[in-house]
């Protein structure tokens, strides 16, 4: 970029060459572009010129400041120019120079998501956002606003392994002073990464999510944790096999709702009737229930209509394993019969599967189309006989 500086843009080209380096000069410099911001931001259109002579390596604070007013205003001379600036400046920044202006960082680094967004730029966005979060972060273990805003645009863009090197990084602290995490970017972290979690078929890591997300204390319960028990009752029938009862260490507002009411009333008639025939193993019932189109409606505004489908196979397992209980073997039509299973080529699917998993110790043997169930065995092998 070039052009002409007009005289407010030279002082504070200036200032900031003047008080490049240090931390004091640092501190006074961010002290004096925060108090005339608004005289700034009049010349925002011009403010390339300035950010075009800085380096994010040597004034990432003051160029932080200073894209933040573009942002705001959303004023540039080359819209996409900026995007892309603001992609680098975010992987190439100073860590210690932008945690100093960690408001206009934050908002610097959420103005950029949601034009990502808004323009179809999602997968274009992941890697700058992803190095906001490492470089924000003071430590691996501190939750940012940025965390879950990543998160969010994983989600968007469906590539949910990318997520994966933030996301399997525990969370011990927030320091809320110095990141400026709310209770509500806590809450929308764990969530979406309970979702994550899902989308790579790792349910156990998805249900500690919605638990974390579960307990977070507050006076009321919150949308988000309406919506994550929802999720960790399907996603703990389609893990466990079994219907959950609220966690012991969930939110005391949370608790109450789910003590004083019904599970129809809480989280709505669709949910309950779904847990009523998992419960009961009615299998007829459930597939009944699943092609309603008032319960697919239900669940489908929740976005849950997917984990819903999944109880179906989820329940037949549950059926396969209570027949190893009763039976050493039984034919596979007998074993499809009593799973409600649709085919023979759908129940040889479904038990190698569960073999595959570890779910199950089992031999199919295919000459007298049979399956024999065992207490012990490699697995591996018995995977491959099947």
């Amino acid at each position: 970029m070039s052009g002409h500086l007009n005289h407010t843009l030279e002082v504070v080209l200036q200032n900031i060459l003047d008080m490049e380096g240090g931390s004091e000069n640092t501190k006074n410099l961010i002290t004096w572009l925060r108090a005339n911001d608004s005289q700034i931001a009049q010349h925002a259109d011009s403010l390339d010129v300035v950010i075009d002579k800085l380096s994010p390596a040597s004034n990432a604070a003051a160029l932080c400041i200073l894209l933040n007013i573009q942002m705001s205003r959303m004023t540039f001379r080359d819209p996409q120019y900026t995007f892309a600036y603001i992609g680098n400046f975010c992987k190439t920044c100073d860590p210690t120079q932008i945690r100093r202006v960690n408001r206009e960082f934050v908002d610097l680094v959420l103005q950029y998501s949601k034009v990502a967004l808004e323009n179809n730029q999602a997968m274009t966005a992941l890697p700058a956002l992803r190095a906001a979060v490492e470089r924000f972060r003071p430590y691996e273990w501190v939750l940012t606003p940025l965390h879950s805003e990543f998160l969010k645009v994983c989600l968007k863009a469906k590539h949910y392994t990318y997520a994966l090197p933030v996301l399997d990084k525990p969370i011990l602290d927030v320091m809320p002073k110095y990141t400026l995490t709310s209770v509500f970017g806590f809450l929308l972290y764990f969530y979406y990464g309970g979702l994550i979690y899902i989308g790579v078929k790792r349910f156990h890591s998805a249900l500690q999510c919605f638990h974390i997300c579960l307990g977070c204390p507050g006076q009321a319960v919150s949308a988000i944790q309406m919506d994550a028990w929802k999720k960790f009752v399907l996603v703990t029938m389609i893990e466990t096999g079994e219907v959950p009862a609220p966690p012991k260490n969930i939110s005391q507002a949370l608790s109450r709702v789910l003590q004083h009411r019904s599970m129809a009333a809480s989280i709505g008639t669709a949910y309950h009737e779904l847990t009523e025939c998992f419960r009961r193993r009615d299998m007829s019932k459930l597939r009944t229930l699943l092609s309603a189109p008032e319960a697919a409606d239900a669940f489908n505004r929740d976005q849950n209509l997917g984990l819903a489908k999944q109880c179906l196979p989820a329940l037949q397992r549950r059926l396969v394993l209570q027949l190893t209980s009763t039976y050493l073997t039984l034919s596979l039509e007998d074993l499809r019969t009593k799973a409600y299973i649709g085919s023979i080529a759908e129940t040889e699917s479904l038990l190698f599967d569960m073999i595959t998993r570890g779910q199950l110790c089992a031999q199919i043997d295919h000459e007298s189309n049979h399956v024999v169930f065992t207490d012990d065995g490699d697995q591996h092998e018995v995977s491959q006989m099947a």
